[in-house]
């Protein structure tokens, strides 16, 4: 019940911005629609952050953003420079790297870890993930680990 009253309380907003953009010099409107295009992102991005290993719909990050999906997209493209979608993917690559380079080099370890940020098709994980950071998700696995027995 509550992100419905979120949702209308985000229409609302925007019917009363557009009504005051009318009397407003554009300035401050536009000022206004990126100020409230940031906070979409932000809530967008909370909600994203709690279910980082749940496969996630964009239907259900409009809902806890309070906005439509398109309204959720024009945000994205105008404060990330992303969908949303490609969003929560770099967002995802980006935190299993993170995990990857603090793991220990064990049997296994890349494949729970792609689980674990919501990866479940382990061969799109691994060419997504070189696609990104030029490296297999093994490679950067064991690079790590030399990493730190070198520093020991």
């Amino acid at each position: 019940m509550r992100i419905r009253q979120r949702a209308a309380a985000s229409r609302l907003f925007f019917r009363v911005l557009w009504y005051f953009r009318q009397f407003s010099p554009v300035s401050d409107a536009k000022y206004v629609v990126e100020v409230i295009k940031k906070r979409v992102v932000e809530r967008a991005t909370e909600f994203l952050r709690a279910h980082l290993s749940e496969p996630i719909r964009v239907a259900q990050i409009c809902e806890a953003a309070g906005v439509s999906e398109r309204s959720l997209r024009t945000a994205f493209h105008d404060v990330c420079g992303m969908s949303p979608t490609r969003y929560m993917r770099w967002r995802r690559l980006n935190d299993a790297r993170r995990a990857l380079l603090s793991a220990p080099n064990l049997p296994g370890t890349v494949t729970a870890i792609a689980t674990e940020y919501g990866f479940f098709e382990l061969g799109r994980f691994a060419t997504m993930y070189r696609a990104l950071f030029g490296e297999r998700p093994s490679e950067t696995l064991r690079g790590a680990s030399f990493a730190r027995a070198d520093s020991a």
